[in-house]
């Protein structure tokens, strides 16, 4: 498989590690770096609060096995309350940046898109290696992922 970018490919774990690669992230006031950390603290607080709807094989047991996704133990409540006020927020920022907006977060951020995926953001990588135009769909999904994750900042 050619490789997405010039960057640190272990970042290629995830669909907000590979459109980071591809340098898919560029947004005026903040950096990629910055948006591609905001989508993955979303992530690990929205899999902390939802663990037992997860998936359980490959990758995402050895991302749990890392400590990269941690599920929430009994006695441990008050963190449990503190990590849902915090994805709470998350989601309500997204919510007031309008229903694409967090539709098109959602699909890049939290969605389980390991390998490959989704498939506007493959769409928007082929094109990229190939130095074409990308497709219109793909292109405002990723505008709208990257506003939603600005606002995160």
């Amino acid at each position: 498989m050619e490789a997405i970018g010039g960057g640190d490919h272990s970042q290629a774990v995830d669909a907000i590690g590979r459109a980071w690669l591809a340098g898919l992230l560029a947004h005026p006031a903040r950096s990629a770096e910055a948006l591609r950390d905001a989508g993955r603290i979303l992530f690990k607080l929205y899999w902390a609060h939802y663990a037992e709807l997860a998936p359980s094989g490959g990758l995402y047991r050895e991302m749990a096995g890392r400590g990269v996704v941690r599920s929430i133990t009994a006695s441990d409540i008050e963190r449990a309350a503190n990590l849902e006020a915090a994805l709470n927020r998350r989601l309500a920022i997204l919510d007031d940046c309008g229903r694409d907006v967090r539709k098109a977060v959602e699909s890049l951020c939290i969605d389980h898109h390991f390998e490959f995926g989704p498939l506007w953001l493959d769409r928007l990588i082929q094109a990229r290696r190939q130095k074409a135009a990308p497709d219109a769909e793909a292109l405002r999904r990723i505008e709208a992922a990257v506003l939603g994750l600005a606002a995160l900042t």
